[in-house]
């Protein structure tokens, strides 16, 4: 987290480059996503190949997941209460955990 925050802070800094979005990539899966925010804001890039295509209802349900997650951490909601209302993001959830 730091370093991806420094290489952005750094590089901007320099003048060399426009503002740039740091990329959390790695084993990304919704349970991640409000500590992603958290961690990076909405300026930045959330790198989910696997935890879209490995979601255990295929590749449609996983962006679904993904949707639901992120709305419920902008909306401050933790994750088990939205999974509560949403059957792709509960399945993902009892996949994956949630990091916090």
């Amino acid at each position: 987290k730091d370093v991806a925050r420094g290489i952005a802070v750094e590089a901007t800094r320099l003048g060399q480059t426009k503002s740039i979005f740091p990329v959390p990539s790695a084993g990304i899966h919704p349970g991640l996503v409000a500590q992603l925010v958290r961690d990076f804001g909405i300026d930045s890039v959330i790198n989910a190949g696997g935890g879209v295509h490995g979601h255990p209802q295929g590749a449609a349900a996983g962006v679904i997941a993904f949707r639901q997650a992120l709305e419920a951490a902008l909306a401050n909601e933790s994750l088990s209460t939205a999974a509560s209302r949403h059957e792709e993001l509960r399945i993902a959830l009892d996949a994956w955990g949630i990091k916090s």
